[in-house]
Formats: C-alpha cells, structure tokens, sequence
C-alpha cells in the first residue's frame, strides 16, 4: 500500500463536541405566568397562558447506557408566544387599573449544569433562564409610558426535573420549570415578581448522511461514489462506510476528518481530497475492491484509528482513496460524505 503515501495531516486535537439542536414542540410546551408589584398583585390582560416555539440546544453524552448525561448549552432561543399582557387591578371599582404592563418580543435560553441521566432517561438538575430578548412597556394611569429592554435578564438557579426519550431517529425531552424575574419600572418606580411556570418539550430529529463535493472519472470511465449503509446512531456501532464503482481488484481505505475542504489532485492524485485537515485514515483496514469494483467498512466505534472518539451530535466527513491505474499508476478519490452522530 505504500504507492497510497500522500502527505495527509496527522489529526491533531479533536473540535469542541456539538450540541443537539431541539426543535420546541409548541403544542405541548405549556406556560402560565403569575406575578405580584408593590401596588398589588399582576393579572392576567385577559390571560396568563402562553406556549413556547422555535429551539434550545442540549449536549449529551454516551457511557454504559444510551446517554448517561446531559447539559442545556447556549446556542437556542425558545420564542414566548402570544405576547405577555397584565395589568394592576385598580383598588377601587369601577377606576382603570394602576398600570398595564406588556412584555413583547420575548425569548429564552435555558442553560444547567452537566447533569446525570439514569438508564430510564431521568434527570434532575437546576436550570437558569435567561432573557435573550424582550421589552417590558410600563403604562401607568397617571405619568409616561416607559420601555425597558430585558435581554440580559436573568431569573435564580431553579429546580429542572425531565425525562429523554430516543428511539432509532430520534430524541424527544420533556422537563417542567418554574423561573422569576424581578422588574423595576424606572419611570413610575413600580417594582415586581413575573414568574414563569411551564413545560418545555422537545425534538432533536436525527440528520441522514449527505453527499458533497465531487470525483473525477478514473480507469472505468466514471467517478466513484461513496454511500453509507445502517445506522448513524452510536450506541447501534452499526455504520457501514461503501465505495462503489471502483476500478477492480485496487487496494484502497477510507479516510475522514470533521473539516472540509477541495484540493484538486493532491500529492498527484488523479481526484480531489474533499476532507479537511487534520485527517484521520483507517490505513489498518486495507480494503480491496475485487471484481467487482466496490469496498465495504463497519468501523468500531469503541475502536476507532488514532483513538478518536464520536460523540452525539458530531458531523464527521468520510472520503475513499483508491490506487488505479490510468493510464499508469495513481490514485483517486469517490466525492465526500457528510454523517451526523447521534445518541
């Protein structure tokens, strides 16, 4: 295999994990807020029910069971829908209320620390919730409307208590939660408690492999390919990397990197490297492509070259290298192939 010696980088230190970005399943993302002020309590203008839509991001992790821990990260913003509306009921009947308050354009992120997952997909652990955006407008009966911007806003360490469930495409978490943001109005000095209390309820759908870049033609008048068989999921250990339409009876392996890049006939190649570097070669798995053009790798995912480890929510990028002859000896590449990890 020693006429496969282009100088491809050694891997150097593996990128930061990615997180799971979750889709808000709003229908049952349920919240209800409550509140109290200095002139009296907050109601409701005409309701205090409201739901959540858009993301949040949770970096997990696998060990002895499927996950076995977790941590909501930066990265989401969970959008409050309707916008909030309540005011302060005037102590004398008949009279417009104290104030109107109205809390507009309003999202969320939720961050913990790292926190365990019990075999049956349980946690417990504390949450922040942090405006990220929102305009809270104060309208008083006597003096002038004022806005105060919320981003930046931020509630106590509170009790969060959930569940994640996966199946062969998916992750779905359910946790409950109640936060409290102070105000203060600095218009009319008003000052107060919103707290928030819901559901926030979730779906990370799971990504297919995807093509890119492009091969040129090598001895048998066409480009090779590479596709991928079975399962992305890790705990499955069940990947099948495939390279097809190679020339017959070439020795070739697969290499692959968490980068991309297009470097056209590279060392002298005949292809195109599309994987970045630093670039980790399964070179211990010589494979050849026998009569009839075409190379099979399930690499173990507990045992993998350099001792690089996936981790939920990676995106890794896989490439095969090939001798050929065309007219005399060279090499080639298939085009790349993109594959997310998941739990």
């Amino acid at each position: 295999m020693r006429q496969l010696s282009l100088c491809l980088l050694l891997a150097g230190p593996a990128l930061a994990q990615a997180p799971l970005e979750f889709s808000v399943i709003q229908a049952a993302s349920q919240w209800s807020w409550s509140g109290t002020t200095d002139l009296g309590p907050l109601i409701g203008n005409p309701s205090t029910d409201f739901e959540l839509t858009d993301t949040f991001h949770l970096l997990v992790d696998s060990g002895a069971q499927p996950l076995d821990s977790g941590e909501f990260v930066s990265g989401g913003a969970a959008t409050v829908v309707p916008d909030l509306s309540g005011q302060i009921p005037n102590p004398f009947p008949g009279l417009p209320p104290l104030a109107v308050l109205d809390i507009t354009n309003l999202t969320l992120e939720f961050t913990t620390p790292s926190f365990a997952i019990d075999a049956a997909g349980n946690f417990n652990t504390t949450v922040v919730v942090v405006c990220l955006s929102g305009v809270l407008t104060v309208t008083p009966i006597v003096g002038a409307t004022t806005q105060t911007d919320l981003t930046g806003t931020t509630g106590d360490p509170t009790p969060y208590a959930g569940n994640i469930k996966q199946n062969a495409t998916s992750v779905k978490l359910a946790a409950s939660n109640s936060s409290s943001f102070i105000f203060v109005d600095p218009g009319s000095g008003i000052t107060g408690t919103i707290n928030l209390v819901g559901d926030l309820v979730g779906q990370h759908d799971c990504r297919a492999p995807k093509n890119y870049c492009v091969s040129e033609n090598n001895s048998t008048g066409s480009p090779a390919v590479i596709t991928s068989t079975g399962s992305t999921r890790i705990q499955d250990n069940a990947l099948t990397l495939v390279g097809n339409q190679l020339p017959n009876n070439k020795f070739a392996y697969f290499i692959m990197s968490e980068n991309t890049t297009f470097i056209p006939n590279v060392g002298g190649s005949q292809g195109n490297l599309c994987v970045g570097s630093p670039q980790i070669r399964f070179s211990a798995f010589v494979l050849n492509s026998g009569s009839i053009g075409s190379v099979k790798l399930t690499p173990d995912m507990n045992n993998l070259p350099q001792g690089q480890v996936f981790h939920p929510g990676d995106e890794w990028n896989f490439q095969l290298w090939y001798r050929d002859n065309n007219p005399g000896a060279t090499s080639n590449f298939t085009d790349g192939l993109t594959v997310w990890f998941c739990p």
